[in-house]
């Protein structure tokens, strides 16, 4: 059995996986999916929040919603609306939405141990993302689809993925800037300066910046203010991707891009620290990529199977067992 965990694997994989496999996919998705989306072990605080946002986008006139913050999510929103559907209904579809494009995209990651990625995944990210951040999750499934799932598509599952949420932005940035900009910086400053363009038509940085704004004005007012730079889960990135730099070597050139991810993840954790929410914020947003990271590196060192370990164990506990967990203890009621 540690021979079978210690090399990439196709369980769970869409491209290589047979039909079992295949249908391991689609139970866990719906599993996942109707565990988040019917919020099972109870509703987070952010749930009100998006209740609200929910029925507003339902009574807003289509010209309204095409021309605010993240157009596609409220779009969506309004368009399941007309339907009748509850909000109830809206999360649970949601949810499933988001599990089928992110498993999806997941499973199909080159060179990574699948039984570690997701082990991973579901100790902390999938609950931060999927059963309580709801619109930035399927902003992340979109985008991760459009980097693991397919290339036919990837430019315009970019432009869904920000016009959903728009700090997405950031992540298509940072992928033109690495992958792109590193090899092909011609093409990088076409396609980067046409994104660039068309979010600067669409109002998306005039948003980004207006939402910075309003986070600075909640920190001014002592709100959002709390943050540890001693957490163990940022000290056990920042450890391990110090031992993955170490074997870059080991790493073709053009496999960089989760490295170069992750160090920008833990990093702004600690230079954003003045402002909790960006730290938090960039941090988990990028975390996908650390989670590819050490599922590929698996297999190299002891270093890297004691990171996963211990990044487990730390998730888990932030997510249910901290003294204010993030599934629990904030509850509605």
């Amino acid at each position: 059995m540690a021979g079978y965990l210690t090399k990439p694997i196709a369980f769970l994989n869409v491209a290589e996986g047979n039909i079992a496999q295949r249908l391991a996919l689609l139970v866990a998705i719906a599993l996942a999916g109707t565990m988040a989306g019917s919020k099972a072990l109870g509703l987070a605080a952010d749930h009100l929040n998006y209740f609200y946002l929910y029925y507003s986008a339902a009574a807003t006139p289509w010209a309204w919603i095409l021309l605010d913050t993240d157009p596609l999510y409220h779009g969506l929103s309004k368009f399941i609306s007309s339907f009748g559907l509850t909000f109830d209904g809206f999360t649970l579809i949601l949810a499933l939405l988001t599990c089928a494009f992110k498993f999806s995209a997941l499973s199909q990651v080159p060179k990574a141990n699948r039984i570690v990625l997701f082990s991973l995944y579901f100790s902390y990210l999938f609950w931060v993302h999927e059963y309580i951040q709801i619109r930035i999750a399927f902003s992340m499934a979109l985008g991760l689809f459009a980097l693991y799932g397919t290339d036919k598509f990837k430019y315009p599952l970019f432009m869904c993925a920000v016009l959903i949420h728009n700090t997405f932005l950031l992540v298509v940035g940072l992928y033109f800037l690495f992958s792109l900009g590193l090899r092909r910086p011609i093409a990088a400053a076409v396609i980067g300066g046409t994104f660039l363009a068309i979010a600067a038509t669409q109002g998306l940085i005039n948003d980004l910046l207006s939402r910075a704004q309003q986070y600075q004005d909640l920190l001014i007012q002592g709100q959002f203010t709390a943050i540890n730079i001693t957490s163990l889960m940022p000290i056990i990135m920042a450890l391990s991707t110090c031992a993955a730099i170490y074997h870059i070597k080991m790493i073709p050139k053009n496999e960089r891009q989760e490295l170069y991810f992750t160090i920008v993840s833990f990093s702004s954790f600690y230079v954003l620290s003045a402002t909790p929410v960006f730290a938090f914020r960039t941090m988990e947003l990028l975390m996908p990529f650390y989670l590819i990271l050490i599922a590929r590196m698996w297999h190299i060192g002891i270093i890297f199977k004691l990171s996963a370990a211990l990044y487990v164990l730390v998730g888990l506990r932030l997510v249910f067992f901290a003294d204010d967990p993030l599934i629990g203890n904030r509850m509605l009621t």
